[in-house]
């Protein structure tokens, strides 16, 4: 699909529309919205992926972790908590390419977002959530002190 076609479907069509728009669509065109987008269509494009559901978008992946470079770009929130719906193992690899370009790019901002993003998935997903919820009142008790 051509970058000015699903720009104009993003913007005009409801994400329901799309998404019986997409149904019927290959994957890999489907996976290739993200990259062909902008901003103005990243958080329909996540919102499409999730209703699509898992695997459809696997190959988007990679966009995904790109998205991770500014926490401000819309569909940024939306795209970490797909990522942590689905087994790290799945993205591993895309994930460690990730991590070298922003080494090698000297984007510190988007190495500290993959690292809290990893962190997050791998350490609190797996916390008791009476333990949580310990640590998160103690934090805020620390938090009246200052």
């Amino acid at each position: 699909m051509q970058n000015d076609k699903f720009i104009k479907l993003a913007t005009t069509l409801s994400t329901g529309e799309l998404v019986d728009y997409f149904q019927c669509q290959s994957d890999e065109e489907i996976c290739s919205l993200i990259s062909q987008g902008n901003k103005s269509t990243w958080q329909k494009t996540v919102n499409l992926y999730n209703i699509l559901g898992y695997p459809r978008w696997k190959k988007a992946i990679p966009s995904l972790l790109e998205l991770q470079q500014d926490l401000n770009w819309p569909g940024t929130i939306e795209a970490r908590e797909l990522l942590s719906a689905i087994d790290f193992n799945e993205y591993k690899q895309a994930y460690t390419e990730a991590v070298t370009e922003a080494v090698n790019t000297n984007d510190g901002e988007w190495l500290e977002h993959l690292i809290f993003f990893l962190l997050f998935k791998v350490i609190l997903r797996s916390l008791d959530e009476d333990l949580i919820e310990m640590c998160i009142s103690i934090l805020l008790k620390q938090a009246s002190f200052h």
